[in-house]
């Protein structure tokens, strides 16, 4: 759908045709009155600029009818064929140079809830082609609402984070609407609640036209990262979805790099790169000093439950021979002892056994 307003000439507003500077054009794909609801609020929002909305939609397909080799209907193609078209009649129609949108939105989704992890790389690659065309632009927002939470399958729990990842790909030109925001009652039970009702849909068109007119709708979505306040509980930070039971995640497939770290720029020998867990009055913090490094310091007398059969600790030495120590860092009646290791040579222990030994 595109929605055009021009620049006022009067009072009144009353002739859609004059001495009108084009300023918004939006492209909406849904398949119900949604869209010309979002016109309607510019229309209301502007009421002396004319407003053009045209919709490019078709009810019950998948994201996978928008790929520029699909077959019929191939929405991509039919957009292609259409919108320049439309743009030259806006154009015709006021007088004025239209030959770009400037904003998209985007509804859709129930048709691809089999296969959710799959839908981000889709979207992702079909707003990125509609970039590629000269009348779509740059840096026209990409408006996404949220689906059903409400129906048979629970779309909003299993649709709206891959809708969110796409939006996370590139959160500064693109938003995610949360329509999960609406009650039940917004919803049409002759439809299972799978879309809802004309009262419905004019709330989720306040919605939609508010994350761009005003800046708002981009909820929970961040540059490379998103939210899932109702079904994880979490965050992610990378190009994935959030994980149950976890408030946060990094995710990143780069062979060699950190996920995380956390750095102390301080030379003061009292500095610390620390990261703490805490439960109640009990802490555990791994952190690194510029004297001793890296080390695991807890409030208990131990700092790991070990289950039977598993290794507690691995203590390398570059030295490859039979004399090969490790250096153990104790703290004894408040005094720091270190001590050594020592690996005994085979069979020093007996057959199959080496020694350890340490000095006093």
């Amino acid at each position: 759908m595109l929605i055009v307003e021009g620049e006022p000439v009067g009072a009144t507003g009353s002739s859609p045709v004059g001495e009108r500077k084009i300023r918004r054009l939006h492209l909406t794909s849904g398949t119900s009155n949604w869209g010309m609801m979002i016109g309607a609020r510019a229309a209301i929002e502007y009421p002396t600029r004319p407003v053009f909305v045209i919709n490019i939609s078709r009810g019950g397909i998948p994201i996978a009818q928008w790929d520029a080799a699909a077959a019929d209907p191939n929405m991509w193609s039919a957009a292609q064929a259409n919108v320049p078209a439309v743009l030259a009649e806006i154009a015709a129609l006021t007088g004025q140079t239209v030959d770009r949108i400037d904003v998209a939105y985007w509804w859709q989704g129930e048709a691809d809830a089999s296969n959710a992890a799959g839908y981000p790389a889709p979207l992702d690659a079909l707003i990125t082609r509609f970039r590629d065309l000269s009348w779509f632009g740059r840096t026209a927002p990409v408006i996404c609402s949220g689906l059903s939470p409400y129906w048979l399958t629970n779309l909003e729990s299993i649709m709206d984070l891959a809708i969110r990842m796409a939006v996370s790909m590139d959160a500064g030109r693109r938003r995610f609407v949360d329509t999960n925001l609406l009650p039940q009652v917004f919803w049409d039970p002759t439809d299972s609640y799978i879309h809802m009702t004309g009262a419905g849909y004019w709330e989720a068109s306040d919605l939609a036209w508010d994350a761009f007119a005003n800046g708002g709708g981009s909820a929970a979505v961040g540059e490379g990262w998103q939210y899932d306040r109702e079904n994880t509980g979490g965050c992610v930070f990378g190009r994935l979805l959030p994980l149950a039971g976890y408030f946060g995640a990094f995710v990143k497939d780069w062979a060699g790099a950190s996920l995380l770290a956390i750095v102390n720029n301080s030379t003061d020998g009292a500095a610390r790169a620390r990261l703490q867990a805490r439960v109640g009055a009990k802490s555990v913090n791994l952190e690194c000093d510029p004297g001793t490094g890296g080390r695991l310091v807890s409030t208990d007398d131990y700092w790991g439950l070990i289950a039977a059969g598993l290794t507690l600790a691995v203590f390398q030495a570059p030295a490859v021979d039979n004399q090969t120590s490790a250096t153990l860092l104790a703290k004894i009646g408040g005094v720091t002892v270190t001590k050594k290791v020592k690996i005994g040579a085979a069979d020093s222990g007996g057959a199959g056994y080496r020694m350890l030994r340490i000095d006093n």
